[in-house]
């Protein structure tokens, strides 16, 4: 995955785990999280704690 990502955490937005929470509803928020980085952050933080490390490390960057 050679895609340049601009210097945010924004890559994590689209959920690792996707599979288990529903890939469309994930993407949906992140659109809308990109243009608020604080309300981002949360997002990433809810999101990684439900998750698995390993399912997060290998997220779709957007």
């Amino acid at each position: 995955m050679a895609h340049r990502m601009k210097k945010t955490k924004v890559r994590l937005l689209d959920c690792g785990c996707t599979e288990y929470r529903g890939g469309e509803t994930c993407r949906i928020r992140t659109e809308r999280a990109i243009s608020k980085r604080n309300a981002a952050i949360k997002l990433i933080r809810k999101w990684m704690s439900t998750c698995s490390s390993s399912e997060a490390s290998g997220v779709h960057t957007l």
